[in-house]
């Protein structure tokens, strides 16, 4: 059995800060989602799956826009989402920090799964992203993640690095359309059962200005200690819950 997926802390206090623009009473969200206050005093501090369900009910009563994860993800900036987000500062290129984010994204999100992979047709490459069942609004994080992606290196290579084409799994009306149209400024295709954002191999190897070889080591170093230590509190968890079903059942 699988231990139970969870977001981060940061990834959490980014979508909250998000939500305040919107004037939103975020204290009564996360009073009613059962999320501890630790979640501001403890970076360690990780949101489990029935507290993320229960926050986007109440964001559901609260909010009725499909589109709450392309107006999220326009809010955040990469800066808030801790050491993925340094990664994107430090590092030598997109596609170096792309690699560390595939290689650590358990330290954001258990639930969100990236790929890098070559298109054999059109020789460009295509940013993949998976999301676990068992999230409640698979839609609102891949809009979400998929705006702060884009909108990040954008940010830190220019606005001429746009995506070449854009496939989101899930379906949108005509109506709907020129909302994702505003957003994504490039051919998007729905419904096709994949998620991805494919990208010129240059915008990818693009060197960024803010790169720091000692800084980047550090936080690899940071990143590479804070997933191990995850991981054996996730393994430790999972026995422990085995060792009770063993004496309930």
């Amino acid at each position: 059995m699988n231990p139970k997926g969870t977001i981060s802390s940061h990834l959490f206090r980014a979508i909250l800060n998000a939500l305040t623009k919107d004037e939103i009473d975020i204290n009564s969200i996360i009073e009613q989602a059962n999320i501890s206050e630790k979640l501001f005093s403890d970076p360690d501090y990780r949101i489990d799956d029935e507290q993320i369900r229960q926050f986007w009910e109440v964001m559901n009563r609260k909010s009725q826009n499909e589109f709450l994860g392309l107006t999220l993800g326009s809010r955040i900036n990469i800066s808030e989402l801790g050491i993925i987000g340094m990664f994107f500062t430090y590092s030598s290129t997109i596609r170096e920090a792309l690699e560390k984010q595939i290689s650590y994204h358990k330290l954001l999100s258990d639930f969100l799964k990236i790929s890098l992979n070559a298109n054999p047709i059109s020789n460009n490459e295509i940013i993949e992203f998976k999301i676990e069942k068992n999230h409640p609004k698979p839609n609102y994080i891949l809009q979400c993640q998929s705006v702060i992606l884009i909108n990040t290196i954008q940010n830190i290579a220019g606005k001429e690095h746009q995506p070449e084409k854009i496939w989101f799994d899930f379906p949108v009306s005509k109506d709907n359309l020129e909302k994702f149209t505003h957003f994504f400024k490039c051919p998007l295709i729905f419904n096709e059962g994949v998620n991805a954002i494919e990208y010129k191999s240059v915008t990818l190897d693009y060197q960024l200005l803010h790169r720091d070889f000692r800084i980047f080591e550090h936080i690899d170093s940071l990143a590479k200690r804070n997933l191990q230590l995850l991981l054996q509190e996730n393994c430790l968890s999972q026995q422990v819950s085995t060792l009770i079903r063993s004496y309930l059942y």
